[in-house]
């Protein structure tokens, strides 16, 4: 409870229930450790989160993303649409790729990840 209280100063809390227009609670919580050259247990190659039309995830950093080499890399919605249309989602673990550029290429979709350095204690907000 702690950790989110943290995540959700004032603020950031103002700022989300103005987008949604109403107050919110949070449905769940997940934190991840990923340890440098080690595999995840989870995968964390490229897909498309799903969820609720009326959603927002919030990934905050607990160490600088330098420090860690663990950054989260997004896609532009049309293209995130483009993958979607033809098949490649949230899918099998096993069916998800670490690079996407070729088949961009081959759907003839713009391929261009964006990524921020990000510091301890910084997040990042998508509105889904």
């Amino acid at each position: 409870l702690e950790l989110i209280e943290a995540c959700l100063p004032e603020p950031v809390a103002a700022t989300i229930g103005r987008h949604f227009g109403s107050h919110f609670f949070v449905y769940g919580c997940h934190a991840t450790r990923l340890r440098p050259g080690s595999p995840s247990k989870r995968s964390m190659l490229w897909h498309c989160d799903s969820g609720p039309t009326r959603h927002l995830k919030m990934i905050v950093y607990l160490e600088d993303s330098r420090v860690s080499g663990g950054n989260t890399a997004f896609l532009d919605r049309a293209t995130s649409d483009g993958f979607l249309e033809h098949g490649y989602t949230f899918g099998p673990v096993r069916k998800r790729r670490h690079d996407l550029s070729g088949l961009a290429r081959h759907l003839g979709l713009r391929f261009e990840p964006q990524a921020w350095d990000m510091k301890a204690g910084q997040g990042l907000l998508d509105f889904g």
